[in-house]
């Protein structure tokens, strides 16, 4: 069942598996590979049963024709909230994107099948050209990102995600001097880091399911430390993304409580949470 326009099913995506038997009363079955965006609303919940969309043509396939195949996709212009006139993210961004969300999701599989379809539109005759490139790419390049300058100004702290094709992934470190950069501690499946201000201290969190985990690494022994579990929605603005007080004394973060976000303090010297 390839999930598109034409499967307009009354299911209860959001609670099923990602892949799953579907069988007819006559004995037949077919295999449901659940991928969809309903995987986020119940469609007990929805005014109307939605299409599964796959999330595969969303984020790889429309603008996959244009980036790989300078095509352009016959009836669907897909648009990602932060994306304007003047801001359009390029293939590797979304695939970033979309690596995040299967990370979240405890995706299990290496493959993902790409579904591609849509309403009102003629068949699509390029979209064998577009799996081959897809495939062609092996991967669409690391994914980096939220940098924090070390206290010295000489170089910069980053994370390269967990959604990284390749090892090692967790939070690396890059040397203006050298022109070079290395990943330096990978315990957790790190997302943010801060640099101390007295240059102690590492703060991160992590990509975990069900949590995000609030960490500490200290920069002259290379201990990584989970303090405290965090509740989260992985909806800004609750994000962990802790930060230091002046002197390294504190460490301040995120929580999600009943449902609104609240500051946490961590007194480095007590580990003590308030």
């Amino acid at each position: 069942l390839a999930g598109v326009g034409a499967c307009q099913a009354e299911l209860p995506w959001a609670d099923l598996p990602h892949a799953f038997h579907l069988r007819s009363k006559s004995g037949g079955k077919v295999l449901v590979w659940n991928l969809g965006i309903d995987r986020n609303e119940p469609s007990t919940d929805s005014k109307y049963p939605y299409a599964v969309y796959g999330l595969g043509a969303i984020y790889l396939g429309y603008r996959g024709f244009e980036f790989l195949l300078n095509e352009h996709d016959l009836g669907i212009t897909f648009r990602f909230p932060e994306e304007s006139d003047a801001v359009r993210y390029s293939l590797a961004d979304i695939y970033s994107i979309l690596s995040k969300r299967l990370e979240r999701e405890n995706y299990p599989f290496e493959e993902l099948l790409l579904q591609y379809g849509g309403d009102n539109r003629m068949p699509v005759e390029h979209i064998p050209q577009l799996v081959e490139k897809l495939n062609a790419t092996g991967d669409l390049g690391d994914c980096l990102g939220h940098e924090s300058w070390a206290f010295d100004g000489r170089g910069l702290w980053f994370v390269k995600y967990p959604c990284s094709p390749e090892p090692p992934r967790g939070i690396g470190y890059f040397d203006l001097a050298k022109n070079d950069w290395e990943v330096k501690f990978s315990a957790y499946k790190y997302w943010h880091v801060a640099a101390s201000p007295a240059g102690h201290f590492l703060g991160s969190d992590t990509q975990d399911g069900s949590f995000s985990g609030v960490c500490l690494i200290d920069l002259e022994t290379g201990k990584e430390e989970m303090l405290l579990k965090a509740e989260t929605n992985w909806e800004h603005p609750d994000h962990p993304h802790p930060h230091f007080s002046p002197r390294d004394r504190r460490l301040a973060f995120h929580n999600l409580a009943e449902g609104r976000v609240e500051i946490g303090v961590v007194d480095l010297e007590e580990r003590k949470k308030r």
